[in-house]
């Protein structure tokens, strides 16, 4: 139990990194929008302005609330441990560089921690005494390797280091960081939940590429700010967000019964197999994107009745075309599924409309068509409802 403890505590503090930096990125960007960040990369986080690192940030996170830190706290020599070898290795670079630890921990008082704080109790003089003295004089072999890494610098390198060195405690859990950044976007947009998770679903794409990345990089405020502004597009009064951008193909066999009726409907007119599992990723797609943005409160019921009514409405127009072309004698089998193919290739092709005005993934027009198929209130061949209505009464049965 304690070994999965340990690699669940280790798995939420890499997770709480991700999103405490986009929270960080957040806040900072609102005053400067050249800020960089990397993670991983110079430190747990880092910012730079113009290739040089201006803060270096490492971030402990503890799901325990009863963590703190301590003198001798391996949280805080570890850190201490990473900037020291930073510092022997390259001085020059981190003279003017900030030196942030992040803690959910509580520092008590009279302590490193507490003399460290950017606060009215800040003490350099003391901390850096302290560090020596138990650098010098602790028998800790978990944090004798950082003892030795401080205690290699020099005397001025000390000084510098602490004189650098900011430690933030008690901040907010992996949950509570998920409502600061709610809080810093709430006035956003209308719907700053919906932002909220669409942007860090993006985020986490963002920071995957960039910590598998074989060269240096960082991700840039600017991309942050362009991707607030086109999910503010997305979710303004005129567009909706397209959360299933990519092209699907699925089997039929992936549906349930009761959602195959559309596929009876393009098998009368005998469509090809790749068109048919592109129709049923239409449906899918569709289907899972009105649900979306019925869940979110970004559409409403009625917007997409009044959608559907036009949908029928423009198919009904050419389903009539159809029949005038038939003429008063039925034609044959073939020629009436080479119309019905006619009439789906044509609202496949040529029949994009959006729901609203700057909504422009045109899947979700056929998916819907496809949807309004599966009820039989549009179809393709010339005897649909003969044919299929059937199924209607059968669907019916099995959900009672």
């Amino acid at each position: 139990m304690s070994d999965q403890f340990s690699a669940s505590e280790h798995l939420v503090g890499y997770l709480y990194q991700i999103r405490y930096a986009l929270f960080i990125l957040l806040k900072k960007i609102r005053d400067e929008s050249g800020i960089e960040l990397s993670i991983e990369q110079l430190d747990d986080v880092a910012f730079e302005r113009q290739g040089e690192p201006i803060e270096l940030l490492q971030l402990k996170h503890h799901i325990s609330k009863k963590a703190a830190l301590t003198d001798s706290s391996p949280d805080l020599w570890k850190t201490i441990r990473v900037w020291s070898t930073q510092i022997a290795e390259n001085p020059n670079r981190f003279n003017e560089v900030i030196l942030t630890l992040i803690t959910t921990s509580k520092a008590p008082e009279l302590t490193i921690p507490s003399w460290l704080k950017r606060d009215e109790h800040r003490d350099e003089t003391k901390a850096l005494n302290n560090l020596i003295s138990i650098a010098n004089k602790s028998n800790s072999k978990t944090n004798k390797p950082a003892y030795d890494a401080f205690l290699s610098l020099s005397d001025q390198q000390k000084i510098m280091l602490v004189s650098r060195i900011y430690v933030i405690d008690g901040s907010p859990n992996i949950r509570d960081v998920e409502s600061k950044i709610a809080q810093e976007i709430h006035l956003l947009s209308r719907f700053p939940g919906s932002l909220k998770s669409r942007l860090e679903g993006w985020w986490f794409k963002i920071v995957i590429d960039h910590l598998m990345s074989d060269e240096y990089n960082t991700i840039k405020g600017v991309e942050l700010q362009r991707k607030i502004y086109d999910l503010q597009d997305e979710l303004g009064k005129e567009n909706l967000p397209n959360d299933f951008p990519e092209i699907l193909e699925m089997d039929e066999e992936e549906l349930s019964e009761n959602e195959r009726i559309f596929v009876h409907q393009l098998r009368l007119i005998l469509l090809g197999k790749t068109r048919l599992r592109i129709a049923v990723g239409d449906y899918y797609r569709a289907f899972q994107q009105r649900t979306k943005w019925l869940s979110e409160g970004l559409i409403y019921p009625g917007e997409l009745e009044r959608y559907e009514s036009y949908l029928v409405g423009e198919w009904r127009r050419q389903f009539e075309i159809m029949k005038e072309d038939m003429g008063d004698t039925l034609p044959n089998q073939d020629r009436m599924a080479e119309l019905g193919k006619n009439l789906f290739r044509w609202f496949e092709t040529n029949n994009f409309t959006p729901i609203r005005p700057s909504y422009i993934d045109s899947y979700l027009s056929r998916g819907s068509y496809h949807l309004l198929a599966n009820r039989l209130r549009v179809g393709w061949h010339p005897e649909f409802l003969e044919r299929l209505g059937h199924l209607i009464a059968q669907a019916a049965n099995q959900v009672s």
